[in-house]
């Protein structure tokens, strides 16, 4: 499926797949039953699930927010090294590996959570899986869009 940059995504739903998404400016809303789900180089508010897989999200700067989510499978995403965003991260059967300057709570009875903020915060980030672990970690890029 291909479609201009500039679109908005109200949904894609597929059951048994992967997705993948990349080079879209406006909202984005993607989910799969049994398959990964990533994105790169998105814009707007993104929203990634999938219930058997993996989500990966490689952020740019101008994405408005991010919501992450899967039951069985990992949640990764890489964030530019200048990003502004307040965290919210759980794992009810898994790890969560953050950056430096964002602290995991292991202190409850099951699983993990993170709360905490990158730069200046601004943008809200919430991801989360049930039996899965997740990572948060620093890309190489700047974190700008570039056109196709």
């Amino acid at each position: 499926l291909r479609v201009p940059s500039g679109t908005v995504i109200d949904a894609v739903e597929l059951v048994n797949g992967d997705v993948d998404v990349r080079g879209i400016d406006g909202d984005v809303e993607i989910s799969s039953v049994n398959g990964r789900v990533s994105g790169e180089m998105l814009g707007g508010n993104v929203e990634l699930a999938t219930v058997n897989g993996e989500v990966e999200l490689v952020a740019a700067d101008g994405v408005d927010s991010i919501r992450m989510h899967s039951v069985n499978g990992g949640v990764s995403l890489v964030v530019p090294k200048q990003f502004n965003a307040r965290i919210k991260a759980s794992t009810v059967h898994g790890s969560i590996r953050g950056m430096d300057g964002l602290d995991v709570d292991t202190k409850g009875w099951v699983g993990s959570s993170l709360q905490g903020t990158l730069g200046k915060g601004g943008l809200r980030v919430d991801l989360n899986t049930v039996n899965g672990s997740i990572e948060i970690r620093e890309g190489s890029g700047s974190g700008a869009r570039e056109k196709e």
